[in-house]
């Protein structure tokens, strides 16, 4: 590929020199391949107290779109910053640098972006637009300057930074099985025809076998006053809609020869959507039923962020390739498998009206995301935690299911409860679920305090699937569970009521048993969408004990955002960063080599105030020196660390 590099220059702001209305021309010819600000100031880099850091930056950019970015300059300083920006791929200008009507202190020098007057609070906001090409990654980089006390250079701190991008992904890779994959388009205007151009499909008019029986492409129509239905693409030439999902059965074998043929990779042509996109795009869905959206863009969204009306706080992605079989996934917003709440793009997904009716969500453009690392509680200032048990059997099957701890949570159903749905295509499993006011759950949202103990049921059962009903069968299966987010004044119990076992989740780390043989059900289900059956006699019982809330913890709420003392440091294998939050608001953590280039973004999500922390386990780095940077809305944090092999 062609390395395109974006190099952003923070020049000097020397009384001495000449040019205090700006930097100089030439210094800026001299990127990339300049030596920062280093080479005019002394110092070690990124030795001040100070950083530079950019918002508005994507992970990933499009071929020609605009970018509003964000930089900003901090630290000690007595007579102001400056910066200048430059893009660059190879020695020749790329894209274009703009000033908007955000834009003050700033203008154009060439091809670049500079200050124009002297910047006392260190934030410049300008425009960046992509090229008009695929150029391959992009990498941006930056050096900084905070000025000193004297008229020379002598007590300039300087700082340096940079992040390595790629060209937005314009496909989707179908992989593994056979098997039902929930699709959206990310363009305007596209048809069914060119997304799934790859794939064998049939019955519709405009798919490869259009006489055959037994459609592959459905889409899905929201009822009235009930349950939503499928319904065949009657024509794959027709419009995909912004934001709604579909359904596609994809083959393994797409030229029919008799041979698998997946990975296929699929695209589609047409502008990406642009602005905010309502779904549904007419009507709204109704009172407790569920329609199938998708990701109308080309970037990750953040289930957290989309704007919610009338709809559960629970989202539901259907994954082909989970473990122990094809099935759903979800977020609560707290918890759950769809890690974060990051929606990729293609990506369709159910929502679900809460019984108000006239559900709708928003996906706006400000929801786009980036992923990020494992969060981990840190203490119950947060009031939310979370705990999962994993159940295994002997013949390879698995399921996992969540409890999660919120100050909405409630012992019977609530917002936050994640149903436990059955698979589109039927198939022998092992299922593991909990059970609340006649539903049954995959997460079971239950409050984070309470006056009085709480007892919530837990079944495990092994499904064997003969024709189209479901029969239960014994099995050897073992029990393991993560406690590590439990909130410290819960502790939890598990009832064996076969057994008459009692577990103390905090004193074992596991628990093996048999699954019953007892009467099944029907593996065919009526609607679209449809959750698992409640039995009557539940394995386990899970005994919730809830000791006192700590006052002087209720009270300690940070008045201050803080970063700690890392620890261990040096450190192997991991280190733990330790973080106070005073109110909700997105935070970043990034890590940086000692030469200023950004390593990876160990963290970019809204956090809920309290003390937080991080646990950095580092896998292909090398060993050496590392800044560990903290972005707040108030104030960035930097602290060195060493990592050793």
């Amino acid at each position: 590929f062609v390395e395109f590099i974006i190099v952003f220059l923070v020049v000097y702001w020397n009384i001495i020199f000449p040019y205090s209305s700006g930097p100089p021309s030439g210094y800026a010819n001299n990127s990339p391949n300049n030596q920062n600000c280093t080479s005019c100031h002394s110092g070690v880099a990124n030795s001040g107290d100070g950083s530079i850091s950019f918002s508005g930056l994507p992970y990933a950019y499009s071929i020609g779109e605009t970018y509003e970015i964000q930089l900003t300059v901090n630290g000690t300083n007595s007579r102001g910053y400056g910066f200048q920006v430059g893009v660059q791929s190879g020695n020749s200008s790329a894209g274009s640098l703009n000033t908007n009507n955000n834009s003050t202190g700033i203008e154009q020098n060439g091809n670049l972006i500079q200050h124009s007057t002297r910047g006392v609070s260190g934030v410049w906001i300008f425009e960046w637009l992509a090229p008009s090409s695929d150029i391959g990654e992009v990498t941006i980089s930056a050096s900084g300057l905070a000025t000193g006390g004297s008229s020379g250079s002598g007590g300039d701190y300087t700082y340096t930074f940079s992040k390595t991008i790629s060209k937005l992904s314009e496909t989707l890779i179908i992989s593994g099985d056979a098997g039902f994959r929930m699709l959206s388009t990310p363009v305007s205007n596209g048809t069914y025809s060119d997304l799934l151009d790859e794939l064998w499909t049939q019955g519709m008019t405009g798919s490869d076998a259009s006489e055959a029986s037994g459609d592959n492409v459905w889409t899905f129509a929201l009822g009235s006053s009930a349950a939503g239905t499928w319904s065949a693409a009657s024509n794959l030439g027709f419009t995909m809609t912004a934001g709604a999902g579909f359904l596609v059965y994809a083959f393994a074998d797409n030229d029919y020869d008799g041979t698998d043929d997946l990975p296929k990779t699929l695209s589609v042509s047409g502008s990406e959507n642009n602005g905010n996109v309502t779904y549904p795009a007419t009507g709204s869905i109704d009172a407790n039923q569920y329609g199938l959206s998708g990701n109308p863009y080309y970037t990750t969204i953040d289930w957290d962020d989309v704007t919610k009306t009338n709809v559960e706080g629970t989202v539901y992605v259907y994954n082909d390739a989970k473990s122990g079989g094809a099935g759903y996934i979800n977020w609560n917003g707290s918890s759950g498998d769809l890690t974060n709440g990051l929606i990729a793009p293609f990506q369709g997904f159910w929502v679900q009206a809460t019984s108000s009716g006239s559900g709708s969500i928003q996906i706006q453009t400000a929801d786009k995301a980036t992923s990020a690392g494992t969060f981990y509680r840190m203490l119950d200032t947060e009031e939310e935690g979370s705990m999962y048990f994993e159940f295994s059997s002997s013949d390879g099957g698995y399921d996992k299911v969540w409890f999660s701890f919120n100050n909405d949570g409630d012992k019977d159903k609530d917002t936050r409860d994640a149903y436990k749905l059955m698979p589109l295509m039927a198939s022998s499993r092992l299922v593991a679920m909990s059970y609340a006011d006649e539903h049954s759950l995959d997460i079971n949202n239950l409050p984070f305090s309470n006056d009085t103990d709480i007892d919530a049921a837990l079944d495990v059962l092994y499904l064997n699937l003969e024709e189209n009903y479901y029969t239960l069968s014994s099995s050897e299966v073992t029990a393991t569970w993560d406690i590590s987010q439990l909130p410290d004044h819960i502790e939890m119990v598990l009832l064996d009521q076969i057994t008459g076992d009692v577990i103390h989740l905090d004193h074992m780390s596991s628990y093996s048993f048999s699954t019953e043989e007892e009467a099944g059900f029907s593996a065919v289900y009526d609607h679209a969408v449809a959750s698992y059956p409640v039995s009557e006699s539940p394995r386990f019982i899970v005994q919730l004990r809830y000791g006192a809330l700590d006052s002087d913890l209720k009270e300690s709420v940070p008045k201050t955002y803080s970063l700690s003392p890392v620890y261990p440091n040096p450190f192997n294998p991991s280190a733990t960063v330790q973080f106070d939050i005073r109110e909700w608001s997105r935070v970043q953590l990034d890590v940086y080599d000692i030469k200023g280039a950004l390593v990876e973004t160990l963290l970019d999500r809204k956090l809920t105030p309290g003390s937080h922390r991080y646990r950095w386990q580092p896998s292909l780095i090398s060993a050496g020196g590392y800044f560990l940077r903290l972005t707040t809305p108030d104030e960035m944090f930097t602290q060195k660390v060493t990592y050793v092999k």
